[in-house]
């Protein structure tokens, strides 16, 4: 039948529904799960009452937008017999006793409702999406900027000039679900040459958020963090194409004017 897929929160024992089958939600569906970056993402304003939490469905927990902040994040396969080495300590489960394994995980962890914020246009102020936001890996001190990963067009060939913060695609969140992927079974239901790398994510049990560029330059600079942002929009095209019978070429990123110029904060 294939394996499924949960995105889940170790520190809160909290995890989405099934995704499905990982080739049916990156590349037949991609918009089914754009709105999971809004767990991670830290709004640049306070946000309306009404909009703080995620509306639960039924026998599912209502979570505040950008809750995940800051905690370890796994997708998780429903073949996984293994943690990632050194990321499970003995006591995170001690509250749920009745979990064991990883299976155990993904078939007990409390699950959250998300809905549709994506063309929600009251969103946009804390949200705003001609700003760069960066998704940062806080363990290993790596960012992605939103605009360096190209997005698609209609007839699906990438361009940099239609930047929609961190909600195109490909975009944030696909580069987030390519690094976090964990099972012991290499099943993925696409034809990414990868298989292996792709299960066995790196970054897998890692913390993350999801920021304004500008609100966190400083820090950046002064810890020295790496800006992984080309190597991820090339790996982020080459499972966008991995189906294609004519994959178009990558489009590389126009080069900034002047190294020791900072990233402009918001696109004209």
């Amino acid at each position: 039948m294939g394996q499924s897929w949960k995105l889940a929160n170790l520190d809160r024992c909290q995890s989405t529904k099934s995704l499905g089958k990982m080739g049916e939600f990156v590349l037949d569906n991609p918009w089914s799960f754009i709105d999971l970056i809004f767990l991670l993402a830290v709004p640049w304003c306070p946000l309306q009452d009404h909009y703080s939490i995620m509306t639960p469905a039924p026998r599912t927990l209502g979570v505040d937008l950008g809750s995940w902040a800051g905690d370890r994040i796994i997708l998780l396969g429903d073949y996984a017999e293994t943690w990632p080495g050194g990321k499970i300590l003995p006591t995170d489960f001690e509250l749920n006793a009745n979990i064991h394994s990883p299976l155990d995980f993904y078939n007990m962890s409390t699950s959250i409702s998300t809905r549709f914020f994506n063309y929600d246009w009251q969103l946009e102020e804390p949200y705003p999406p001609n700003h760069i936001w960066i998704l940062r890996n806080l363990t290993k001190k790596i960012y992605i900027r939103s605009n360096g990963i190209p997005t698609a067009r209609e007839d699906k060939t990438l361009t940099y000039d239609e930047h929609q913060g961190f909600a195109g695609i490909p975009g944030l969140t696909h580069v987030l679900l390519s690094r976090i992927a964990w099972s012991d079974d290499s099943s993925i239901s696409m034809g990414y040459r990868d298989h292996a790398g792709l299960c066995r994510g790196a970054w897998a049990g890692d913390r993350f958020d999801v920021r304004i560029f500008e609100d966190v330059e400083p820090e950046l600079i002064r810890e020295g963090w790496v800006d992984n942002t080309r190597i991820e929009a090339r790996r982020a095209y080459e499972i966008w194409t991995c189906e294609m019978e004519n994959p178009y070429d990558f489009l590389e990123e126009p080069e900034m004017a002047d190294s020791d110029t900072s990233i402009e904060a918001e696109i004209e």
